[in-house]
């Protein structure tokens, strides 16, 4: 509050009742806040403050009782502490008390509504007009039917005639507001505010995310029309929400300072009439959105060359080299989480599976099919997190969420069409990324018709001369424009890119604070998977690395927890030709002979453990029935789960620790181990615009995934070359049961 001036006239502010107890207190008593006034000068000007007397008033008096600098100090007091306010005897008790009451000044929220008249529009069941209409006028709202701030009550947020709203909106720099007030559910905005915020189309693409079921029906029909549930409401129902609606339309409207957000700014409030609960859900922007942004985002970010920066290595500990913290990491991105309008529809603690020592958190996101009519539910994608840390787990579930949906086809990326005859060089040939043997083509349908899993199909063959899509890439080796198959970067890709030749591969994809931050875990991820691949199909015998000479609590605590369940837990050492740290941390349960395994691989060889024994924390379910992550009757021979009796364990001084000065120096550093293997480093970079967190896919032809991949090349060649097995294995001698973790 400015200085006081004599002639200004004063009262408490309106949410305040004041209670005089006795000559020296006052009580200052609202609905949620109460303060005590001390001192007998003190009660005495507070007695006297009635929103009537200007402060000379005020003083004279209380000369008799008190000075008149004390006397104008206390006023001064109050006034700074916010308990008095310039009277508004204009304005009825209650709504200034209101308006007060959220944190506006009375007085200048009823001019601003004076000023801003709205116009009612319903769009679908015309009665909703005229309960809003109601509504609005209760909340202190002046209507006008040619008032260019409009408000479109409708029963389906998605209705198409929306669309054109919105073109004239955004043509016009018109504001208005949605409300959709009826069902068990009603939805409450969002503003829109062309050019601060995100626009109705960017609204329609999240809600059409989260209903897939709708949208499938709704592509299967051409685009026309739209699909709701059927309608569910009552008259009170409907009037409550358009209450709700009402208020908070009115307080958007007379706010002072119109630059700051409001509960309506780029969200929607979801009112939940079967628990009664009001929760806010974002209203993302969309860079890319066809209506109110440039539609060539995405396609553009595919384009660009690939630049590395000398990032900070500030997070050293749970989760490897990070650029921050996990905590502000979620605290970044946490409002893509909704099951109404987010990328991600849910991130929580794992049922059966998280403890406090065991951080595992589970998260998810929707999928429409693109292609046929599925009989199952293959809309819902289920997402998991690890950790030493729940902080860890939590960042770990969303950024995964967000990785996968990241590689979802949307239509926008960046594609060429062509053959690798056309594209020549730049173009990767496909049978070095799936490293599918030619007995594993020639056997495609017998093999395809006994797999469970999809992801276990053998592909029809892709000759030079196809022409299919290809997404531009970046040789972070050569520095050169690579192309790799679209169908093999995203998922649900359009049959016509050439999804018949090859499936989507999360294998080397991974999200980070910055780019450079994605690229190392990605790559890190691949060289796990490559290691993983040469000793699981050759069944080859590795020594255990000895926990203890870590000195990390964290290992000693994790297996006691298990050895309590009735788990032995070790880990093996799997670092091959590449020395980067490798290894797989596996469980075993004597008594109904159970096993689980995870995974881990880092420049620091501490961390490469404790990832491994995140990753089995993972996929760890006590109380599962899955006796293995394998078809444990098939398995010929279990000698290689276990360590080796005939190698000594390896000291943890003994393995090998690299890394550089800051991250684009750790990938530079793992480069000249590609390069010395003769093997190419690509990467295809899939940050979404609206997204906002760097997705990148890397790709190094030649590296093989743990799935069931028997083409000639690394997996034959490596265990000779580091001694481990005297001659390579023939095809019909790999282990034939796949690993799907």
């Amino acid at each position: 509050m400015d200085p006081l001036e004599l002639n200004q006239v004063l009262a408490f502010k309106p949410t305040l009742r004041v209670e005089r107890m006795d000559a020296g207190v006052v009580f200052l008593i609202g609905e949620r806040e109460r303060f005590v006034v001390s001192g007998a000068c003190a009660a005495e000007v507070a007695a006297l403050v009635d929103g009537r007397r200007t402060v000379d008033e005020i003083l004279r008096a209380a000369a008799g009782r008190c000075s008149e600098p004390e006397a104008l100090y206390t006023l001064s007091r109050l006034a700074a502490h916010g308990y008095l306010v310039p009277a508004t005897p204009e304005l009825p008790s209650e709504s200034a008390a209101f308006w007060h009451g959220v944190g506006l000044d009375g007085k200048a929220a009823a001019e601003a509504l004076s000023r801003t008249p709205v116009s009612v529009l319903a769009v679908g069941e015309a009665a909703l007009a005229g309960w809003m209409t109601e509504a609005l006028e209760q909340a202190g709202v002046r209507i006008d039917g040619e008032a260019a701030v409009q408000v479109v009550v409708v029963d389906d947020p998605l209705r198409p005639e929306l669309a054109s709203i919105n073109r004239r909106a955004l043509r016009e720099g018109a504001r208005w507001f949605l409300i959709e007030p009826a069902g068990v559910q009603p939805l409450l905005g969002p503003a829109f505010e062309p050019g601060a915020g995100p626009c109705w189309d960017c609204l329609a693409f999240w809600l059409r995310q989260n209903r897939p079921v709708e949208e499938l029906v709704r592509r299967r029909r051409g685009h026309e029309g739209h699909i709701a549930p059927p309608r569910a409401a009552t008259e009170a129902s409907v009037r409550t929400a358009c209450g709700l609606g009402a208020s908070a339309i009115a307080r958007a409207l007379a706010r002072q300072d119109t630059s700051s957000p409001h509960a309506l700014s780029a969200r929607v409030l979801a009112l939940d009439l079967a628990t009664f609960q009001l929760t806010a859900h974002a209203v993302v922007r969309r860079p890319q959105c066809p209506a109110c942004g440039d539609p060539a985002r995405m396609a553009a970010v595919g384009e660009r060359p690939i630049e590395l920066h000398p990032i900070e290595k500030a997070h050293f500990e749970d989760g490897g080299y990070r650029r921050q913290n996990p905590r502000r990491t979620y605290e970044r991105y946490q409002h893509l989480v909704s099951p109404i309008t987010g990328a991600v529809t849910h991130l929580v603690p794992m049922p059966g599976r998280d403890t406090e020592l065991r951080a595992v958190y589970a998260s998810g996101y929707l999928v429409c099919p693109r292609e046929g009519v599925p009989i199952t539910n293959v809309f819902d994608k289920v997402c998991a997190g690890k950790g030493r840390s729940a902080d860890q787990a939590r960042v770990s579930a969303l950024c995964e969420a967000l990785e996968r949906y990241s590689g979802v086809y949307q239509g926008d990326e960046a594609r060429v069409r062509g053959s690798k005859d056309e594209l020549g060089a730049a173009a990767l040939a496909l049978g070095d990324l799936l490293n599918f043997s030619e007995a594993q083509y020639r056997e495609r349908a017998r093999l395809n018709a006994r797999a469970a899993d999809r992801r276990q199909w053998v592909p029809e063959p892709l000759d030079a001369g196809t022409r299919i899509d290809w997404t531009p890439a970046w040789s972070l080796s050569k520095r050169e424009r690579r192309y790799v198959p679209l169908a093999y970067c995203y998922a649900e890709a359009p049959a016509e890119s050439g999804a018949a030749f090859c499936g989507p591969c999360s294998n080397g994809v991974a999200a980070g604070t910055c780019l450079e931050e994605a690229v190392l875990q990605a790559l890190l991820e691949l060289v796990e998977r490559d290691a993983a691949a040469v000793w699981w199909y050759n069944r080859l015998a590795r020594p255990a690395i000895a926990l203890d000479g870590f000195g990390d609590p964290y290992f000693e605590a994790l297996q006691a927890d298990y050895a309590r369940l009735g788990w032995a837990v070790w880990v093996l050492d799997l670092t091959h030709d590449l020395g980067i740290p490798t290894c797989v941390a596996l469980a075993h349960e004597a008594r109904e002979d159970r096993f689980t395994l995870g995974f881990g691989c880092h420049l620091d060889p501490r961390l490469a453990v404790q990832r491994s024994l995140t990753e089995l924390n993972q996929l760890f379910h006590p109380g599962g029935a899955r006796r293995a992550p394998w078809d444990l009757e098939r398995l010929q021979g279990r000698a290689h789960l276990f360590p080796s009796p005939d190698l000594p364990r390896v000291a943890a001084e003994r393995l090998p620790r690299l890394g550089g000065a800051d991250l684009r120096a750790d990938i530079e550093q793992c480069l000249g181990r590609l390069d010395g293997a003769g093997l190419e480093l690509v990467a295809v970079d899939k940050t979404r615009p609206d997204i906002g967190l760097p997705v990148v896919q890397v790709i190094v032809p030649g590296l093989r995934h743990f799935w069931p991949r028997f083409g000639p090349g690394r997996l034959y060649r490596v265990p000779c070359a580091l001694g481990w097995l005297p001659r390579p294995l023939e095809e019909g001698e790999l282990n034939p049961v796949p690993l799907f973790v």
